[in-house]
């Protein structure tokens, strides 16, 4: 005998579920910049120094999604960039260097 389908989602759990979905992912990028303020070459960085998300650098360099990600190959090394867990973030002060 084949296993029955399961029931359909309650829409209050569903709800519920998404808002808990959203406040994980929030919660995920507040660690991740947590970790990395940390740097394994000189202690702690710098008070003025801080780590932004691929979304929150292309926001400060005033750039869309593919001009970014282009920028990035063209520059390789010259921007200080971390992977925590399954995010990159970058440091402030090395995206805006020549």
């Amino acid at each position: 005998m084949p296993p029955l389908p399961p029931p359909p989602l309650d829409p209050d759990i569903l709800d519920i579920l998404l808002r808990l979905e959203g406040k994980v992912d929030s919660l995920e990028n507040k660690v991740c910049l947590i970790l990395v303020r940390v740097a394994p070459e000189t202690g702690v960085l710098p008070v003025d120094d801080e780590w932004l998300t691929a979304r929150q650098a292309m926001e400060f360099l005033f750039m869309e999604e593919r001009t970014f990600y282009r920028r990035k190959s063209e520059v390789q090394g010259k921007w200080v960039v971390r992977r925590v867990g399954k995010k990159w973030v970058y440091l402030k002060s090395s995206l805006c260097e020549k």
